[in-house]
């Protein structure tokens, strides 16, 4: 290899590696400027963001406006988003209290005032909060979540083909089954006039299991379940595996079974032996519970029962129920 040569491969490797560290140069120099100039605009936002002192202020005046129904339909249109976005920057408690009141808004001043369109979007707002904070469910967080399943709850099922319907279904599926906020939806699912397969199978496995505190959950849940096929299904199970079930649950299943007219005057006599053997307050209240949905009317009866039962508040119910027996007669 001729001088020449050496010279020219030195020079050639000398300009590649002066490329190279120029490129490394110029694309550090470019990430950084990227991170300066990111850092800046979030420094800005954060300086130009209101105070939380005066956020909190601006969610209690709107909140008092609207209890007092001085804020309408065209708030929630404008507002609700911004207010739900300041209240995830704001502290817990103040969401709380917040939440809680549109809970209370929802169940009075704008009761069936709200349009489909209106319910979807304060559903699917609710909603995306729920999925994107469900993971942390523990503390204060665990309160505010709670209430935002109780919103859902309050603003009712959306349309049947709906996105926010697919959406919570499929929320509901990917949910583990000690998971709160399933227990929460299901709760909120069971109010709907059609729900999905995986509720039932969700609602079968939770009465099938040997935890009792599931069992007696799932039984509250069935106690709100609408759909009609649904219904027939979870009583129909019950029926069938009644004395197969423990008796610490019993009393909650037969109300089940009183709610649905699975219980007649037949099965009456049975009742009244179970609830004053010594089985305590449960079969006393189911006792009531059964007088209370007609399975017996006769105030003869009602009123041979009333001098039986012990607790106060069973005798008060059968005192409001004499008396409207006796107007009824």
């Amino acid at each position: 290899m001729t001088t020449e040569d050496k010279e020219l491969k030195r020079w050639t490797k000398k300009n590649v590696i002066h490329f190279v560290q120029s490129l490394l140069v110029f694309g550090f120099v470019l990430g950084a400027g990227y991170w300066i100039s990111k850092y800046r605009l979030k420094s800005k936002s954060v300086s130009h963001r209101e105070p939380l002192s005066v956020i909190s202020h601006q969610i209690k005046e709107k909140r008092n406006l609207l209890l007092k129904g001085e804020l309408g339909q065209a708030y929630l249109k404008r507002d609700w988003q911004f207010i739900l976005g300041k209240l995830t920057h704001t502290n817990v408690r103040e969401q709380r209290k917040f939440l809680k009141d549109s809970i209370h808004l929802f169940d009075g001043p704008l009761k069936n005032k709200l349009s489909s369109k209106e319910k979807q979007y304060l559903y699917g707002r609710v909603l995306h909060y729920i999925q994107k904070n469900h993971s942390k469910f523990r503390g204060k967080l665990a309160r505010s979540l709670t209430l935002m399943v109780r919103l859902l709850d309050r603003l009712g099922p959306p349309p049947l083909k709906s996105k926010e319907r697919a959406l919570t279904v499929n929320l509901f599926k990917h949910l583990s089954d000690s998971s709160e906020i399933k227990w929460l939806l299901g709760e909120t699912i069971s109010g709907w006039r059609s729900v999905p397969k995986e509720f039932n199978q969700w609602i079968l496995k939770s009465l099938r299991s040997h935890d009792l505190s599931i069992v007696n959950r799932a039984l509250y849940v069935s106690t709100s379940i609408l759909d009609p096929r649904s219904k027939l299904l979870i009583v129909q199970f019950l029926d069938k595996n009644y004395e197969t079930l423990s008796d610490a649950v019993k009393p909650k299943v037969l109300k089940v079974l009183i709610q649905n007219r699975k219980l007649l005057k037949k099965d009456i006599a049975n009742l009244v032996q179970e609830a004053f053997q010594n089985k305590g307050f449960a079969w006393e209240d189911v006792l009531v519970f059964a007088l209370e949905n007609n399975v017996q009317s006769d105030p003869d009866f009602i009123k041979s029962v009333y001098h039986r039962v012990t607790h106060p508040l069973l005798k008060k119910r059968l005192s409001l129920l004499m008396q409207k027996t006796r107007v009824r007669n």
